[in-house]
Order: C-alpha cells, then structure tokens, then sequence
C-alpha cells in the first residue's frame, strides 16, 4: 500500500531541520518556564533591579537595534528604485530582491511582532513581574495573558530589529547573512534580557517569527525557500 501525497508531504514538512528546532523550543520552554526566571534573574539585583540598563553600552546598544532595521528597508527601497531605473551596479540587486526584503519587514518585524503579538498576547514583562518586585504575574511564553495591554514582553521587537537581516541571505542567496542575522538578534536579546525588558523566550520566538517570514515570503515570491536557489532557466527569443 502506497503512502498518499498529503501524508508524505506532511512527514517531510514536520522532519524538516528547523521546524523540529521549533518544535523542541516550544517543548522545552513549555515544560520548563522557569528558564525564563532563572535567566533573568542573572541579571537582576535585589533592591536595585536591573542595573545594566543604566550603563551606557547597553544604553547604546538598544538605540542602535531600534532603528537598525530601517537602514535595511532604507536601502531596499533605494535599491528597488535604482533597479526600476535600470541604475543598478550589481546584478543581484534586482527589484523582487529589494521587494522580498520590504515584505520581510512588513509580515515579520512590523505586522506579526509589534502588530500582533506584542500587542494582543498580553505579557508582562520581567521587571514588571512578583519575581522582581514587580505587580504583575509572570506567564509562560506560549501561554496568552492578560498581564499587559499594549507594547507587551512576547515576542522581543528590537530582537526582530536583529534577526531581520536574516532576510539577506534569501533575498541576495548569501547564507552568511543568515548567520549574522541570528548573530544580531541574538546581541539585541541580550541587551534587552539585561535591561529586565524581556525574557529569554521573548527573544527565541521573535526570531522564530522572523525567520517564518523569511520562508513564508521566499516562496510567494519565489516558489522556494532554499537560499541557494537554482538560477531560472534562460530563454531566448527565436522569433
């Protein structure tokens, strides 16, 4: 007996790399929650909070990651257009690149982290909570809450600042990006896991959300969510 198409797919859509790696983070992260508290309280100093977040460099540091992300859409913008004007001097730069990572910004950053989870998910974040002389309940990552109104803990926004370039390895086919994309979003979760800002899980699933995005968009505008993508075939005209 011959195994049907929608059960092979979903075999190897589920035995795909990253989505067991999402998978095995929303177990462990459900199973444990206190990884979440034991974590922040590395940083934080009873009577005094979280200290870190007076110091300057992480002071800098969480400026630079609130605005890093415009000087990517910045320049796709201005790439579209030079690629619309026939200016371009590379070849990569093209417009459905440019055009792949506005979307990317769009869905991911903007829509599904600040437009939708930070804002309905209803997290307090860590200085807010019992556990460091906060008000508020803390609730585990996956577990939606009414701890928080507006500008909530899940997912991190200056973290998806980070991941974001992770957008530049699909568009340009250059998977170094992909790494220091998760390099970036990692940096900005540590500044604000120091700062008492947002919890580790925060920052795991933000780039979860991001990378998401990267594939959802890849195949709309490309049919494939490989970065190493296969040239189209050339065609001539005969006529």
């Amino acid at each position: 007996m011959t195994d049907p198409a929608p059960a092979r797919t979903a075999r190897r859509v589920l035995l795909r790399p990253d989505v067991l790696g999402f998978l095995a983070c929303a177990a462990v992260f459900s199973a444990w929650p206190g990884i979440d508290l034991a974590v922040a309280r590395l940083f934080y100093v009873p009577g005094h909070g979280f200290p870190l977040d007076d110091t300057i460099p992480i002071r800098v540091l969480y400026r630079v990651f609130q605005y890093i992300g415009w000087v990517v859409i910045l320049a796709a913008i201005g790439g579209w257009i030079a690629a619309r004007t026939g200016r371009v001097r590379r070849p990569a730069v093209t417009q459905r690149a440019c055009i792949y990572l506005l979307l990317v910004a769009f869905i991911g950053p903007m829509l599904l982290v600040n437009g939708i989870l930070k804002e309905h998910w209803g997290r307090a974040r860590p200085h807010e909570v019992a556990q460091f002389a906060g008000e508020h309940t803390f609730t585990p990552a996956l577990e939606p809450a009414n701890q928080c109104d507006t500008n909530c803990s899940f997912v991190s926004g200056h973290a998806a600042a980070g991941f974001y370039f992770m957008a530049i390895a699909w568009a340009f086919r250059r998977r170094r990006w992909l790494y220091g994309g998760i390099a970036l979003g990692a940096l900005a979760g540590f500044v604000r896991i120091a700062q008492g800002g947002h919890f580790l899980s925060d920052v795991v699933f933000s780039g979860w959300c991001v990378y998401a995005s990267c594939l959802l968009v890849a195949w709309l505008l490309y049919r494939d969510t490989r970065i190493e993508r296969p040239d189209p075939p050339v065609t001539h005209d005969t006529s």
